[in-house]
């Protein structure tokens, strides 16, 4: 039985195990979609533009969580749209299981996808939706013969206009609630299992940056202090380019 004054339990996950509890439909749809492969799913996402999501990037970096930073201006189109999908959300004042804190900030934390131009309708809900001839959504994507000029100045949307890919996963953001909050009239409330593979991929390559760039700051710790240097070294460690467009 949910134990709602579980004072551990934040909103997103208290409606999440309620849903599970009461439909037999939604548990079967996730023990359907975990056997073919997607694990992860989103119960809604945002489609921003380019230049929208950096201006999120850049409210990014007032966290204090790993998964921030501002967006390469130099890799996407910034007319071209992204979408957010949701994953993990933690309110202000509620228990961080990622971090084991009582959050201090609200954030989201979203798994972005590039579009190779903009999308008309909605996300597909999984591959079956599509097999299955039920997806009625379609990507305006410009051919690179028609865009070629416009994008070869930005890397990552000419690379992917060239592979003809209409999705490709760009990285993993927490963006502070009350930024993303002004675009809620671009939130679609539609579960999706599509993009589980890329939320794997992507979590992969945050965390072998992440466990690279500790490894390097504890060698750098421990040479400091052989040379007699205090551990409070006000040095800066340069960022690593993250895969996505983080640097």
């Amino acid at each position: 039985m949910l134990d709602f004054n579980n004072p551990y339990l934040g909103a997103q996950e208290k409606k999440d195990l309620l849903q599970y509890e009461v439909s037999a439909e939604y548990r079967e749809e996730k023990k359907r979609m975990a056997e073919a492969g997607c694990p992860y799913s989103s119960p809604s996402y945002w489609v921003l533009s380019v230049r929208e999501f950096m201006e999120l990037t850049k409210a990014s970096t007032s966290l204090d969580t790993l998964f921030k930073g501002e967006l390469n201006e130099n890799l996407y189109h910034p007319a071209y749209q992204v979408l957010l999908m949701e994953h993990d959300r933690v309110e202000a004042g509620e228990w961080d299981n990622f971090y084991q804190r009582f959050a201090p900030v609200g954030y989201q934390n979203v798994c972005v996808i590039g579009i190779n131009g903009w999308i008309e309708g909605e996300v597909p809900k999984s591959h079956e939706e599509i097999a299955g001839g039920e997806y009625k959504g379609h990507i305006n994507r410009p051919t690179w013969e028609e865009y070629g000029e416009q994008l070869k100045d930005y890397e990552e949307s000419a690379y992917w206009s060239e592979q003809g890919e209409g999705f490709f996963p760009i990285g993993i953001w927490d963006i502070p609630i009350n930024e993303l909050n002004a675009y809620e009239t671009k939130r679609v409330w539609k579960r999706t299992y599509y993009f589980s593979s890329y939320f794997e991929l992507l979590m992969e390559e945050e965390m072998k940056q992440l466990k690279k760039h500790m490894v390097k700051r504890v060698l750098k710790k421990a040479k400091a202090s052989n040379k007699g240097f205090s551990n409070k070294s006000k040095k800066k460690v340069k960022k690593n380019k993250k895969k996505g467009g983080k640097k």
